[in-house]
């Protein structure tokens, strides 16, 4: 009962989704039979944090038993040869199958940014999880004295983790600028470039208009006065 009620208030349980119980202990013991001075104690700190107790144990084990039992766990005989195969039934149907159960991964997800127009540009971010339970300030307690000096190197602790977290999500977001920056110029160059190839250089094809105006004006002037010489000749003729 001791070392069950030192796992309820140390470890970091994942929360419980609204309708599944995911927060679960399987004690295995060869031992058979326990002080059970801490037995309701126990029980009562399992049932308010919602966590099932699996017990794998000699049948002698009645307080284990009536854990699991009252937890919604199961209870496994070691004396049983077939404990193995009933084991497997806790982890999978218990824990990880029919029961609904979901295993959650325990990291943050780390996001990967497109931020360039090849394959492979991409920028990574390594999410942080900062509920209270990770940062492990969730169940601080002020008295006695002792607790409260405890609760005050937690919250100094996470605030450290914290503000460690704060620097390096500020370099995401500087980096993230910079990209922005880098982008929108690629965008405009890119614009431009394309406008030289689409568009039409206006000056340069007025030039070559105005050009082909004045020889077109020219040959036609020619034209006109090499009529009028054939003209005058054949009028000298007559």
């Amino acid at each position: 009962m001791a070392a069950i009620s030192k796992v309820v208030d140390s470890y970091d349980f994942r929360e419980n989704k609204a309708g599944l119980q995911n927060k679960h202990i399987i004690f295995v013991t060869n031992e058979v039979g326990d002080d059970n001075t801490m037995k309701n104690s126990t029980l009562a700190n399992l049932n308010t944090k919602g966590i099932q107790v699996h017990g794998i144990h000699y049948s002698g084990f009645s307080d284990l038993a009536e854990l699991a039992s009252n937890t919604g766990g199961k209870s496994i005989d070691l004396s049983n040869a077939n404990w193995g195969n009933e084991l497997s039934t806790v982890i999978g149907g218990s824990i990880g199958g029919s029961a609904g159960t979901i295993i959650e991964e325990e990291k943050m997800a780390t996001l990967f940014l497109q931020v360039g127009a090849i394959g492979g540009q991409t920028m990574k971010i390594e999410l942080f999880d900062a509920r209270t339970h990770k940062l492990g300030v969730d169940d601080l307690q002020l008295d006695p004295y002792t607790e409260a000096q405890k609760a005050i190197l937690k919250i100094d602790e996470a605030i450290q983790l914290a503000s460690s977290h704060r620097s390096k999500f500020g370099s995401y977001q500087n980096a993230l600028q910079h990209i922005e920056k880098n982008v929108s110029n690629y965008k405009i160059n890119l614009t431009n470039a394309e406008s030289q190839i689409r568009d039409v250089d206006i000056s340069k094809e007025i030039v070559t208009l105005t050009n082909q105006q004045v020889l077109l004006q020219a040959s036609t002037a020619m034209l006109a006065q090499a009529n009028q010489l054939t003209s005058s000749i054949l009028q000298f003729l007559k």
